[in-house]
């Protein structure tokens, strides 16, 4: 479980630093919230994660629905503050858990998948890299690629 951890803020880190960042400083979806659907169920999903016995699932135009019941109904997240299509869904308890999305999105839940915070998106990863104290963001030199020849 652990590594599973490991390996999901691996990737929400490499996903909000890889290109993420300037996409997200225009992205409107990081500030509107996900719109309540009908039938959640019936709407693309892409990645699922176990929060104890709950089934959390997320997907497109920042959908979170949850199943306590092994699949057999769903309901839609009371509070999910972005309409970014979630792509990586992840906990570490029960109640613990992390979600991650286009436009370097990363949500955080305590309560098991029914509210969702964001914690950080790609236009606030590059605004904290590239602070003024920051000056390793504006020293660093290009990079160069040296032949092996």
């Amino acid at each position: 479980m652990i590594e599973c951890v490991r390996k999901t803020a691996s990737a929400i880190l490499l996903a909000a630093l890889s290109g993420a960042a300037c996409a997200a400083a225009s992205f409107p979806a990081l500030d509107r919230p996900a719109v309540q659907v009908k039938a959640p169920e019936r709407q693309v999903l892409l990645a699922a994660a176990q929060a104890g016995t709950r089934v959390v699932a997320v997907g497109e135009r920042g959908l979170v629905v949850l199943s306590d019941d092994a699949g057999a109904s769903w309901r839609q997240a009371r509070a999910v503050p972005v309409s970014t299509t979630l792509t990586a869904v992840s906990f570490r308890s029960a109640q613990l858990g992390w979600a991650v999305g286009h436009g370097g999105v990363v949500l955080h839940t305590r309560d098991g998948g029914d509210t969702w915070t964001r914690q950080a998106d790609g236009a606030s990863l590059a605004r904290a890299r590239c602070r003024p104290q920051n000056r390793r963001c504006a020293r660093r030199p290009a990079v160069t690629r040296r032949s092996g020849r």
